[in-house]
């Protein structure tokens, strides 16, 4: 009976729980498998540098393209290299103590040579943590030097100084900023009503102002005006008598004419009645026939009258 105990060979009983842990593991070993595969390279677009840590540490910078890593222990962080835009919105004094708010636009990149020092002083989140506040603070001390007017009458000078100072200011922390746009300045409801108050006294002083010149020009305009009416008048009245006067001239030097013709002719018809007694006889029977009994008005001098000699013989 020893013999039999001894030849005798123990076998566990099979179970079939242990069946599936088999396949977890298999399966835990393939997700192993796959997320080393897959851990061990990465790529790294255009237009950004890769920066590769080891267990948080910095390491190197690596260009854009496929590259190959530890699993696990490596990362690699994209820094984008291109312009980019930041918003900023702030709130500010002038120099005349009145309130309001303004949006910026800041427009900057970095120099890829500058990736690793900027990523080990300021991390990824470099714009947030530097840029924005700089920009913040340089944008108060810029319009605490401009009054309300000048914020808006010298937009553009007021842009180009809190420009100037935002780049000088990222320049130190090697944040290029290229441009910077300020949008939206908006003043207290008050301060907006009462330059909306000034604006329409002022447009209507210019109205008046325009008015009246309007009525000078108008003024001036009826007195040239009857000024050439005048003149004009004056034109035409001395034109009708210097007209008037000439007619009176020639009609006065016909009448003369006339006149010295008629006692030229009556000098020569005298001359000649006396010259040739037939003829004054002609002319005596002849007036003497045309006699109406009375005696004419108007004599020429040297005519012979006309009426018949009567002689008284004795």
């Amino acid at each position: 009976m020893a013999d039999n105990f001894n030849t005798t060979v123990f076998k566990m009983p099979q179970n079939n729980l242990f069946h599936p842990l088999k396949y977890i593991l298999a399966l835990l070993a393939l997700l192993i498998i796959v997320s080393v595969f897959f851990g061990c390279w990465y790529t790294v677009n255009e237009g950004t540098v890769g920066v590769l840590t080891r267990n948080g540490k910095f390491v190197a910078t690596v260009p854009p393209g496929l590259g190959f890593k530890l699993p696990f222990i490596d990362t690699v962080y994209d820094i984008e290299t291109r312009n980019k835009a930041l918003q900023v919105k702030t709130a500010n004094y002038s120099l005349d103590t009145q309130q309001y708010t303004a949006e910026l636009t800041i427009n900057y990149d970095i120099n890829q040579v500058d990736v690793e020092k900027l990523f080990k002083q300021e991390g990824l989140e470099y714009a947030e943590r530097r840029l924005q506040p700089l920009a913040v603070n340089a944008m108060k001390d810029v319009a605490g030097t401009y009054s309300s007017q000048r914020t808006i009458q010298e937009r553009e000078k007021f842009g180009q100084q809190v420009f100037e100072a935002i780049r000088d200011q990222a320049g130190a922390y090697r944040i290029r900023v290229t441009a910077v746009q300020i949008t939206n300045i908006d003043f207290t409801d008050s301060y907006e009503q009462a330059v909306e108050n000034a604006a329409l006294k002022k447009a209507e002083k210019t109205k008046e102002e325009l008015e009246l010149e309007i009525k000078t020009v108008q003024a001036k305009t009826l007195v040239v005006q009857a000024e050439a009416e005048a003149s004009a008048l004056r034109a035409q009245a001395s034109g009708i008598a210097d007209s008037n006067l000439t007619k009176a001239i020639a009609q006065a030097k016909a009448i003369t004419l006339e006149g010295d013709a008629r006692a030229e002719a009556a000098k020569k018809l005298a001359e000649a009645v006396q010259a040739t007694p037939a003829l004054a006889d002609y002319e005596r029977a002849q007036a003497a026939k045309n006699w109406d009994g009375k005696m004419p008005q108007q004599f020429v001098p040297g005519s012979a009258l006309p009426m018949i000699e009567l002689g008284l013989h004795k």
